[in-house]
């Protein structure tokens, strides 16, 4: 396995600042970004201003313009002609390139720009796309763990806490998928960029000293069935909607974080997780990419009587370990930052006093958090208002503690 940068140290870094968040990708936005046919270049997704583009290897760039037509793509001294399809699609390769090594993380490379020049029966029309940056560029996805952004200003929860503060990047870019837009990171930025991938790339980039892109596909809740793509399996729409748009562009590696939402999966999880990475490389034809995945924290609290375990997500850990038989894959070891779950929970006695609910627990002196009917089917007196309408359940704590 290639290890010129320390991936799983960065992951393991990356995962330490997680706190799992809710993310509710629009598959129906982006599948309705359909690319209409016109002699100006419309480029694939990721052909943005401020891209960062993959080095080191034969670079594919790709669009639509009317049938027939001639598209001459040019970028740092390159040239490449090719003939759009019948469809309009068309399809051309640069030569590999070498990032500009940076002095620093905080270094400002200057940007190039990529001209897109299409021709047709006398008609030309002219493609930009300015501030683009060579270097490194990987996939992230998976479920809400990898989708949770990065926590305003200065706070606690990240590591260190003044990240988004000192978050001046210029040379680390990042893929809005929902936005259409590729983001220069600084404080203003960073806050919409996966916790997990910040700091995964930051660790990454400081090690290796070139420009650095990451791309961000992740939906909380998703199982991984719905980012498979070859058989035995169906292809599931997240990889249709959400990765499709992506596939082929110069990348440098992927990391994977899911498998909550498989736990009942066991060790079956093993082919699935299998799957994706073989039916991804074959997507992309770049041969056998780095593939970096995580090792599910603990949850909750297992039987202290069952010297046996297996409880949980323990077998979801072991799929992970048999796949690292698959080539160049690692793995980040995360089970040292997980949760014990929902904390000690007492029953209290509740009393109305006008518009405040007050409660109140023997032994408890300093609550933290109070929970109402949170559970499949509440039990008990429910909570009424004045006029006579159910009071919704909810906890105190929100989603930032189980």
């Amino acid at each position: 396995m290639h290890r010129s940068y320390t991936f799983v140290t960065a992951l393991i870094l990356a995962i330490t600042c997680l706190a799992i968040a809710a993310y509710a990708a629009k598959p129906e936005a982006l599948a309705s970004r359909s690319l209409q046919p016109n002699l100006e270049a419309q480029m694939a997704l990721p052909f943005r201003d401020n891209a960062v583009l993959q080095q080191k290897m034969e670079l594919p760039v790709w669009g639509r313009s009317l049938p027939g037509a001639t598209v001459t793509v040019k970028f740092d001294g390159q040239s490449r002609t090719v003939t759009a399809d019948a469809e309009g699609k068309w399809h051309s390769t640069l030569d590999p390139m070498t990032a500009v090594r940076l002095k620093s993380v905080n270094d400002s490379p200057t940007g190039k720009s990529m001209t897109i020049v299409c021709q047709k029966d006398g008609q030309q029309a002219t493609k930009t796309i300015k501030n683009l940056l060579v270097g490194d560029v990987w996939l992230c996805a998976g479920q809400s763990n990898m989708a949770g952004t990065m926590r305003r200003a200065i706070h606690p929860k990240n590591y260190p806490p003044n990240s988004i503060p000192e978050a001046d990047y210029s040379a680390l870019r990042y893929l809005s998928v929902a936005d259409d837009s590729w983001l220069v990171c600084s404080p203003e930025t960073a806050v919409k960029i996966s916790r997990v991938g910040f700091y995964f790339i930051r660790r990454v980039q400081r090690d290796a000293l070139v420009s650095m892109g990451i791309m961000v596909t992740a939906v909380g809740g998703s199982k991984i069935e719905s980012w498979l793509n070859q058989p035995p399996y169906p292809t599931g729409k997240n990889y249709e909607v959400l990765l499709q748009p992506l596939v082929g562009y110069g990348i440098r590696g992927a990391v994977w974080y899911q498998g909550e939402s498989n736990e009942s999966n066991r060790r079956a999880y093993h082919p699935k997780l299998k799957s994706l990475i073989l039916g991804w490389r074959k997507a992309w034809g770049q041969g056998d990419f780095p593939v970096h995945f995580v090792q599910l924290p603990g949850l909750k609290t297992s039987n202290r009587e069952n010297p046996a375990g297996g409880d949980g997500r323990a077998e979801i850990r072991q799929a992970y370990v048999d796949t690292l038989a698959v080539e160049n894959t690692g793995m980040a070891v995360t089970i040292d930052v997980g949760t014990p779950g929902d904390g000690t929970w007492h029953w209290a006695e509740a009393q109305i006093d006008g518009s405040d609910l007050i409660v109140s627990a023997k032994g408890v002196e300093q609550p933290k958090a109070v929970r109402y009917a949170y559970t499949a089917q509440p039990l008990g007196n429910l909570l009424y208002n004045k006029d006579g309408l159910p009071v919704g359940p909810f906890t105190t704590c929100g989603y930032e503690s189980r």
